[in-house]
């Protein structure tokens, strides 16, 4: 039965929706928004309260109908508000990140107001295509090749051939865009600048293949997963 005071509680509750994915997305809080899923919790939202309007005071049928699929509609705005402005779960696709996550992990990624960190693992927009990777340079950091044999060369960072956690190096060519990007001299990452690497340093498409990527095109970081 719809009562009045449940009426105005989700009239209260889609406002509040509307109003917070406006706000949200204008304070632009997560590094990358999918428009569509900030349109669509829009659009619920509106389809929830405009469902309000045909409460009738005679028929408890149709406001059973009514009354559930507004409250459908709110759940499922609500559900898309998270997985767009907070927490969103993901699947890894591929080998690039073993042994840390292996084909077909689940883990979650934190999107609201994230502060990256160098060594954060974080999901990226390569070419429309989301990856998950290892943030390894940032802001001020130096990078720089050093050749290792004919036409391979080692990743430096301030100075130091990079190693990940498990003791491997990253070799490129002169073939790689990171090459073309800063040759053989010493290069300092500007604002919104970073180098991201897979941890499977031999299997791996990241920015030894892109080049010097772009902070703003960070989706967010991963904060935990479920193996298996």
């Amino acid at each position: 039965m719809m009562t009045k005071t449940k009426i105005i509680t989700k009239i209260v509750i889609n406002t509040i929706i509307f109003i917070a994915s406006i706000v949200l997305y204008k304070l632009n809080l997560t590094t990358f928004i999918n428009n569509k899923s900030f349109i669509l919790i829009l659009l619920l939202a509106a389809f929830a309260l405009l469902t309000l309007f045909f409460v009738s005071k005679n028929n408890n049928k149709i406001n059973t109908v009514i009354d559930f699929i507004s409250y459908i509609a709110t759940v499922v705005a609500t559900l898309f508000i998270i997985t767009t402005f907070f927490l969103m779960p993901a699947q890894v696709n591929g080998e690039s990140m073993e042994p840390t996550y292996y084909h077909g992990n689940r883990v979650f990624i934190a999107r609201f107001n994230v502060k990256l960190n160098n060594d954060d693992i974080i999901v990226y927009n390569q070419d429309d295509e989301y990856v998950i990777k290892r943030l390894v340079a940032s802001k001020d950091d130096k990078i720089k090749l050093e050749e290792y044999s004919i036409n391979l060369y080692r990743i430096l960072i301030n100075g130091e051939v990079y190693y990940n956690e498990y003791g491997e190096y990253y070799l490129l060519d002169r073939g790689n865009q990171l090459y073309h990007d800063i040759g053989l001299d010493e290069y300092t990452l500007k604002e919104n600048e970073i180098i991201y690497l897979g941890d499977n340093a031999t299997n791996s498409s990241d920015s030894r293949r892109f080049g010097i990527s772009s902070k703003k095109n960070v989706l967010g970081k991963v904060i935990g997963g479920i193996f298996g």
